[in-house]
Formats: structure tokens, sequence, C-alpha cells
């Protein structure tokens, strides 16, 4: 059975930076496993359940995913390449991985408005869904792995007033 979104899971806490981040980890490692699940659902699942996983999966991908590549686009790598030129590759690979995974959500997108749209419609949807979802998540499933090991650990690196205005920075791009 389809389960709904449900609750956000366990936020680790505080003002730090790299909590942060891992948060968002947390988040897109659910929403990728929660858009294999839409697309796996079955006959019986309830259209509301298959609505409301459609629109938390789409609002996701297309509101918030956005804002954390920018975060680490934007905030971090600027900063983290000047005290760490060494993750300079680093950050053009994962660079180019984002590239690849908006892709495959603007292959996802118009399938995940159909369902919020006519949730009795998943049969037809589910075959565009099943694959693209799948390589999301794999894709997801690679591309946290380096972040996560390499460069969420380098920004210890960063003086504290930088690190502070990093999250400063994540923290205004959410409340626009």
């Amino acid at each position: 059975m389809l389960t709904s979104i449900g609750s956000p899971g366990q936020k680790r806490g505080g003002d730090d930076l790299t909590s942060s981040l891992l948060d968002c980890h947390e988040r897109i490692r659910r929403f990728s496993k929660l858009a294999v699940r839409l697309a796996q659902a079955e006959a019986g699942d309830p259209a509301e359940q298959i609505a409301e996983a459609a629109a938390g999966v789409r609002r996701y991908f297309t509101v918030a995913l956005p804002l954390h590549s920018a975060d680490e686009e934007r905030s971090i790598e600027p900063r983290l390449v000047v005290v760490r030129p060494e993750l300079g590759e680093t950050f053009a690979k994962m660079a180019r991985e984002h590239r690849q995974l908006e892709a495959l959500i603007e292959e996802l997108e118009p399938s995940w408005r159909r369902l919020i749209d006519e949730p009795a419609r998943h049969a037809e949807e589910a075959a565009r869904l099943l694959g693209p979802s799948e390589r999301l998540e794999a894709l997801f499933a690679i591309h946290l792995v380096p972040e996560e090991t390499v460069v969420f650990p380098a920004l210890a690196s960063l003086a504290p007033e930088e690190r502070a205005l990093a999250l400063g920075e994540l923290r205004a791009r959410r409340q626009r």
C-alpha cells in the first residue's frame, strides 16, 4: 500500500551548517523513496493517497531541491574552494550530477502533475514513472555519498563567521 508523506523525520537541530545540509539529504532520500513507491502504487491504493504523494514529491523536487542545489553551488562551493582548492573537481562533478538529476525531475514532473489532478490515471502513468523514479533514487544514492564524506567534513575548514554566513544564506533562500 502506498503510504503518505508522513512525518518529516528527526531533525538534527541547532544552527549548524552541516546539520542543516544533512537534514536536506535525509529529505532527498525520503522523497526519492516516495517517488518510487508512488510509481509502484497498486490499483487498490486510495486516490487521495496517490494525489497527496504526487503533490509532495512534485513540490519537494521542483521547489525544495533546487534550493539545496543552490546552497551547495552558491554558498558552500565558493567558500570551500578558497580554503580547499583540491575540492574544485568534486564540486564540478556535483554540478554535472545536479544537471542530470534536474533532467530526470523534468521528465517526471508532468506525470506527477497529472496524478495530482487525476490520481485515477495512476495505471497509465506508472509505466512512465517507474524507470525514471528508480534512476532518480539510484543517482541520489551515488551523488550524496561524496557530499557527506568529503564536502561536509571539509566545512570544518571554514572560519566560524563563514559558516554562519553560509547558514544565513541557506535560511534566506527558504524565506523568499
